[in-house]
């Protein structure tokens, strides 16, 4: 099967029921508008959420889930929703996500905010909460990026695209 009528650049995200979580536009869904879709294995739409971010195509929109359910996703602004597609609430940026989201066992999310190279980590909390942000001096990444941050013991490491810088943030 297929789905939608635009071209997917960026990862579906499987969750442990079997569901699939996509952005796609569809001219049978949402007037054709961008939406995450669920859909079951043999493309069956489950619900889809429209929104309002204004580019989805890249990695930096692919969706992540929490053990609880919740789906993130989004671009200028990150959106959480249930597992039956209900806004559990959103997070305006004044600039866009660059990297692919992450999530901890406690559910805080983690995500590089970028707006021509002026980067910074965010993390939020499960209900959306502003946790701690943190702002890269000018440069700091050499002016090319990171990849998606990750996780372990309480840390986060950062590479940069240029591939010879590694941050770690306590």
């Amino acid at each position: 099967w297929s789905f939608g009528n635009s071209e997917q650049e960026q990862a579906p995200l499987i969750d442990n029921q079997n569901n699939i979580y996509l952005h796609a536009i569809s001219d049978s869904y949402n007037n054709s508008k961008p939406a995450l879709f669920s859909v079951n294995k043999d493309g069956d739409v489950n619900w889809f959420y429209p929104h309002n971010s204004r580019y989805l195509i890249g990695p930096f929109s692919e969706p992540t889930i929490n053990k609880w359910g919740d789906i993130y996703f989004g671009y200028d602004t990150l959106y959480c929703v249930d597992y039956k597609g209900r806004l559990n609430w959103k997070y305006n940026l004044d600039n866009h996500i660059t990297v692919p989201l992450v999530n901890d066992a406690d559910g805080n999310i983690y995500f590089i905010k970028s707006k021509r190279f002026a980067e910074g980590v965010i993390c939020l909390s499960r209900k959306g909460e502003l946790l701690w942000e943190f702002l890269f001096p000018d440069g700091l990444s050499g002016g090319t990026g990171f990849e998606s941050p990750v996780l372990g013991n309480g840390v986060m490491y950062l590479l940069s695209n240029n591939n010879n810088l590694i941050y770690k943030i306590e």
